[in-house]
C-alpha cells in the first residue's frame, strides 16, 4: 500500500479562509480593511499545516475547515486580549475598576488616578525589563496569547508556562506591585 500524499493547496482552502475572514470582520471586531490580511493569514496557516493531514483521521474538507476555524479563534482571542490590554492601560485606575493595584511608596500621590496609572505603567515596564530574557519574552507573549497557545507553539507542557508565570508574579511582588482587590461582577472575589 502506498502512503497517502497530502493534497495540494486548492480552492477549498481559499474558500474556507475567505469565509472565516469575513466572519472575523463581522463578529470579532476586526476592520473591513483587515479582511485581506486575515484571509492571507488563515490561508498560509492552513498551507503550513498541509503536511500534517492524515486521511485515516478524517476528510480533507474537515481538515481544512478545522484548521482554518481553529486559527481564526486564535486570531480573535489575540485581538480581544490586545484590545482588553489597551483599555486597561488607557483607563484611569479608579475604585470601580475590576483590578486596583497597590503600589506602595512615598511618591504615590493620593487621589490622582492619571498619575497613578502612569507610575504603574513605568513600574510594570521596569519590572518586566529586569526579568531574565525567557521570562521577559513570556510576559510579553502572555499579553497576546493564551497559556495553551504558548505551550503548543513552544512544544512545552503548560506546567512549565505556569512556573514562569509564578516567577513573573514573584518579581512583581518583590517590586511592591500587587493586586490590592480582585473584584468580579456580582461582588465575587
Amino acid at each position: 500500500m502506498t502512503p497517502a500524499i497530502a493534497p495540494v493547496p486548492d480552492a477549498l482552502m481559499l474558500q474556507a479562509a475567505s469565509c472565516q475572514a469575513s466572519r472575523l470582520v463581522v463578529g470579532s471586531g476586526f476592520n473591513v480593511d483587515d479582511w485581506e490580511d486575515l484571509r492571507q493569514d488563515l490561508f498560509t496557516d492552513c498551507l503550513r499545516r498541509v503536511p500534517k493531514f492524515d486521511p485515516s483521521r478524517g476528510t480533507w474538507e474537515g481538515f481544512v475547515r478545522g484548521v482554518v476555524r481553529h486559527h481564526s479563534i486564535a486570531l480573535s482571542t489575540r485581538r480581544n486580549r490586545r484590545a482588553a490590554h489597551e483599555v486597561l492601560v488607557a483607563e484611569d485606575l479608579g475604585s470601580d475598576d475590576m483590578y486596583r493595584w497597590d503600589i506602595s511608596g512615598p511618591s504615590m500621590p493620593a487621589g490622582d488616578n492619571s498619575a497613578a496609572a502612569l507610575e504603574l505603567s513605568i513600574d510594570v515596564r521596569r519590572v518586566v525589563a529586569a526579568l531574565p530574557p525567557d521570562l521577559r519574552l513570556l510576559a510579553v507573549r502572555l499579553t497576546e496569547m493564551t497559556i495553551t497557545e504558548i505551550a503548543t507553539e513552544d512544544g512545552r507542557a503548560r506546567a512549565r508556562i505556569y512556573e514562569g508565570i509564578s516567577k513573573i508574579r514573584a518579581a512583581f511582588i518583590e517590586a511592591g506591585i500587587t493586586p490590592a482587590v480582585s473584584r468580579r461582577p456580582g461582588g465575587a472575589q
